[in-house]
């Protein structure tokens, strides 16, 4: 039986961004520099070295409001200043911090079985998503389908075969300089507007693996 995906694998991998940065470096790729913690001295201390500017992100794209609904979290740039606005929390929760990638485009890469579908996204043309392009602005945003390099294509399928992963839309940056630096993935990602907006027949694949899974399955 072919699952795309496995809900063990799946459970694995979703909320343990620790896990996905760790397989990501073993098969080679850059990732970010990284603090998980809930010390608000050693965040103050990550921050204050950086010659970057400073991201946080949730374990999770979700949170709820004081009403118990569901709110989206988007990564956010912080200085010292919001850092000691809000870092008194951080004794309940561990936050991730990372070093700011600078970014010529992001890509959102969209595998399936032994299938990679590459989208560039310009997320610097506008405002609105230049540290998160889920913010959405398609109007100003290009989306467009990308080639990647053999060796970080190949290094992507290494990581959904260490993960069970049949599935998976995973999140990069493209440096100004041409370096690709992984984020992260989603084992359950959205991919529909990427298909709509660049033509890219990823339900088709989708459909094909289920159909035939000794040909098209990692």
């Amino acid at each position: 039986m072919t699952w795309l995906n496995h809900p063990l694998a799946t459970y694995r991998v979703e909320h343990n961004k620790p896990l996905q940065l760790q397989t990501a470096h073993q098969a080679g790729l850059m990732t970010p520099t990284t603090l998980i913690t809930s010390d608000l001295n050693k965040a103050r201390e990550f921050v204050a070295n950086s010659t970057e500017r400073t991201i946080f992100k949730t374990f999770s794209s979700y949170s709820r409001d004081e009403d118990g609904r569901p709110v989206g979290v988007y990564t956010t740039t912080i200085s010292k200043e919001q850092l000691e606005n809000f870092g008194h929390e951080l004794k309940f929760a561990p936050v991730i911090f990372q070093r700011y990638v600078p970014k010529k485009f992001e890509l959102r890469i969209t595998v399936i079985g032994k299938r990679v579908f590459a989208c560039a996204i310009h997320s610097q043309s506008s405002q609105r998503t230049k540290d998160d392009w889920r913010r959405y602005d398609f109007q100003n945003v290009v989306h467009e389908p990308h080639q990647l390099p053999t060796p970080i294509e190949q290094s992507l399928l290494a990581c959904m075969r260490s993960w069970g992963l049949q599935f998976g839309t995973i999140d990069m940056v493209v440096t100004p300089s041409g370096e690709y630096v992984f984020l992260e993935i989603n084992p359950s990602g959205h991919w529909g507007w990427i298909e709509v907006l660049t033509g890219m027949p990823i339900s088709k694949s989708l459909a094909e693996l289920l159909i035939n899974p000794t040909r098209y399955a990692l």
